[in-house]
């Protein structure tokens, strides 16, 4: 019996445990509507669950929340909305405390009755794919709370499943090439930070797309080295999971194909050698792409912004150095900040961790990695014009996916031997802990008694509906879950240190 609990926790087994439950611990202890735009996501999930697509057009000159600087971005804005009829139990979140993170939630959990029960979604024309199954889910729910928990539940489920695929594809890689360098723990393990965890436990498209375009690069990076009509679909499928999830995703996986074939040229005679097993996948992958285009297209305002002056590139560029830490230490409504020590130490501590790795693969894979980058950048200054011009500021969230292509390249690539000490990585897998555990709590103390007032769980405001001793349990074993991803074996530590990325 010890021996099978032995063989049974491995790193991909203990990685995947600690993400389900790190994601649970946001599900949980997010008060209704505290994700950025989550009020929005939720009318729209619920009204797809209810039958309607995109819901009714709303008048371009509706009022809207919040103070947009001109009428052509309320217009903008209304242009891509749609009213949906919600029951009234069904009413959604009002987040009270949103961008005041000195006040607690505090807000009104009964529904509210309104004359028509006609609610606005300003994502109703936004990409649908990612809401298929919270939607599915969030039917077993009878009131607000109950469809909002559900659905955060399947947009944890869904990207739990991306998740594995990523650590299966590092695995099957592993076994090809043999073992990884322990550097390779570094980078992975730190990737998944906070903010990931907390978009894989809410209602947020943008997580979805993130983990797709991640499984897709690593499903592909397979493929260059194993022929498996498995992995073949499951790029394929993982590819249109991520073209209709978020407005990045399908330009985001042309990106990541093309960076792989680079990688390794060998995938090209891969694909080649079967053609007639690759045609059915690829027309798939590629219908998926082309049509999400399409659905962009007609459904939602360009903000391209090209040609631009130096003035707003410039100002572009300052916005996506700021959003760089920013991928590491804000949640909530992107105003719940972790404590600048925990912030700078993991992002010290990722740098560090990929410059070693850099320094340890091929020129070539170097150069990709530095080509991705640069694209993330030029579209990371064009999101930041473009969204300037909407009223909008740029979120970390929105280049994640391209952070995600030279992570998982990184991480897959040959690399030569590392001086990496076990317990080197066993550190690295403590920040990693620390800083979940730091920012879940500080979260928790926004929304229970407000920034700046002294840590009372017993005098909260607002506790979920299972108590603050439940979820902060929940913190607690996540974190530690992440701390102690094995390490040990020669077969056991390539797969590890490829998966914990926890």
């Amino acid at each position: 019996m010890l021996n099978v609990l032995r063989r049974a926790w491995t790193a991909p087994v203990v990685a995947t445990l600690a993400f389900v439950v790190l994601g649970l611990a946001w599900a949980l202890s997010t008060p209704p509507g505290a994700a950025p735009d989550e009020p929005s996501h939720y009318i729209r999930m619920v009204g797809l669950a209810r039958g309607d697509l995109v819901g009714e057009r709303v008048d371009p000159a509706t009022p809207t929340p919040g103070a947009l600087p001109t009428p052509e971005a309320i217009a903008r804005m209304n242009s891509e909305a749609g009213r949906y009829e919600l029951p009234r139990l069904l009413t959604p979140p009002e987040p009270c405390n949103a961008f005041r993170p000195e006040l607690p939630f505090a807000c009104a959990w009964s529904p509210v009755d309104t004359p028509s029960g006609s609610h606005i979604s300003y994502h109703a024309r936004y990409l649908p794919g990612a809401y298929v199954l919270p939607a599915a889910a969030s039917r077993v729910g009878g009131t607000m709370w109950q469809t909002l928990f559900a659905g955060r539940v399947g947009f944890l489920l869904q990207a739990t499943a991306l998740f594995v695929v990523v650590a299966a594809a590092i695995r099957a890689r592993c076994s090809v090439l043999g073992r990884l360098s322990t550097g390779s723990a570094v980078v992975l393990t730190m990737s998944v930070t906070p903010l990931v965890l907390f978009m894989a436990g809410t209602l947020a498209p943008n997580g979805t797309e993130l983990l797709a375009v991640a499984a897709c690069t690593a499903s592909t990076m397979v493929l260059a080295v194993r022929w498996s009509s498995r992995w073949l679909w499951c790029a394929a499928i993982c590819s249109v999971i991520a073209s209709w999830s978020r407005d990045l995703g399908a330009p985001t996986v042309v990106l990541a194909l093309v960076a792989v074939a680079l990688v390794d040229p060998s995938l090209g005679g891969a694909l080649g050698s079967h053609r007639r097993e690759v045609r059915v996948p690829v027309l798939v992958a590629a219908t998926g792409a082309v049509s999400a285009v399409v659905w962009q297209l007609l459904n939602k305002v360009s903000i391209l912004r090209w040609p631009a002056s130096w003035g707003e590139v410039a100002t572009g560029l300052s916005e996506v150095g700021y959003v760089v830490p920013a991928s590491v230490g804000l949640v909530g409504w992107l105003d719940t900040r972790v404590h600048p020590l925990v912030e700078n130490g993991w992002v010290v501590t990722a740098a560090l961790g990929a410059g070693a790795v850099l320094t340890r693969v091929a020129a070539r894979v170097q150069r990709v990695v530095a080509g991705v980058a640069a694209v993330g950048l030029l579209v990371g200054v064009e999101l930041a014009m473009g969204l300037r011009v909407a009223g909008f500021g740029l979120q970390a969230r929105f280049l994640l996916p391209i952070v995600a292509i030279g992570v998982v390249i990184l991480v897959m690539a040959p690399q030569r031997t590392a001086p990496w000490a076990p317990g080197v990585v066993r550190a690295v897998l403590v920040v990693a802990s620390i800083g979940h555990l730091a920012m879940l709590l500080r979260a928790a103390h926004r929304h229970a008694q407000g920034i700046g007032q002294s840590v009372r769980f017993g005098e909260a405001v607002w506790s979920p509906p299972l108590g603050w001793a439940t979820s902060i349990t929940l913190m607690v074993v996540g974190s530690v879950l992440v701390a102690v991803v094995p390490l040990g074996g020669r077969q056991r530590a390539a797969v590890g240190e490829a998966a914990s990325t926890s």
